[in-house]
């Protein structure tokens, strides 16, 4: 109540779309008022993350609650509602995955459509109108850049020495302005690809690779590169 005082929009803050795991943990209170409340807030915020937890208080022992969860529901498909004209482009701008679409029941004769990060689960981070994600190793991008309808991603964090996951449909291999271990980023990158398990098999089968500025790489990563991915453009 105090939060809609000082603003009718402070749900959209980011600040509140942190709290949401927090939130769904509140409907496991005792108290009936706390779980009406939350249920409420969770529909305002609007987030695909709190269908599941949603759904699961619809068979509370209070009426109230019940009847709560149902128009967050609502509200929530509604909010979701303009990304399926953009579907599938879209992108998680958190986890650098698709989107997909959840057809869920809610009871008998009823199905909500929600649109959510593969991932996640949320539908408040998704960037609209990627038609090509890039995933870049080397270059200057530390996380992503979106320009026009391409989303590059960087999947190798140097800071970290890690690969990053996402869902690319290219991968482009380029000249790093720091010392960077090529044949240790790329066998990474390439093992957090090939095991991701909601990817389809054989998926990098799909994924070109283009190598930037003639970049001079090892026989034995070429020889990876070769024979998992698409095919090797040299530009």
């Amino acid at each position: 109540e105090a939060l809609r005082k000082i603003s009718s929009d402070w749900f959209r803050s980011e600040e509140v779309k942190s709290q949401i795991s927090d939130l769904i943990v509140a409907l496991r209170s005792r108290d009936r008022g706390v779980r009406v409340e939350v249920v409420k807030v969770l529909g305002e915020i609007g987030d695909a993350r709190a269908v599941d937890a949603l759904v699961s208080v619809l068979g509370d022992e209070n009426s109230d609650v019940r009847k709560s969860a149902l128009e967050a529901l609502e509200m929530i498909e509604e909010k979701c509602a303009p990304l399926l004209s953009f579907y599938p482009n879209l992108v998680c701008r958190k986890d650098h995955t698709r989107a997909e679409v959840r057809k869920v029941h809610v009871n008998t004769f009823t199905k909500r459509v929600y649109v959510s990060c593969r991932v996640c689960g949320s539908s408040l981070s998704l960037v609209k109108g990627i038609k090509e994600v890039v995933g870049l190793i080397g270059g200057d991008v530390e996380d992503y850049v979106v320009d026009l309808d391409r989303y590059y991603v960087s999947l190798w964090d140097e800071v970290r020495k890690e690969a990053r996951n996402a869902d690319i449909d290219v991968l482009e291999i380029r000249e790093a302005s720091y010392a960077l271990d090529y044949e240790w980023a790329i066998e990474a990158v390439c093992n957090i690809l090939k095991n991701d398990l909601h990817k389809p098999r054989n998926y990098l089968k799909r994924v070109p690779v283009i190598i930037r500025n003639n970049l001079k790489l090892s026989d034995g990563i070429m020889k990876i590169l070769k024979s998992e991915f698409k095919e090797i453009i040299i530009k």
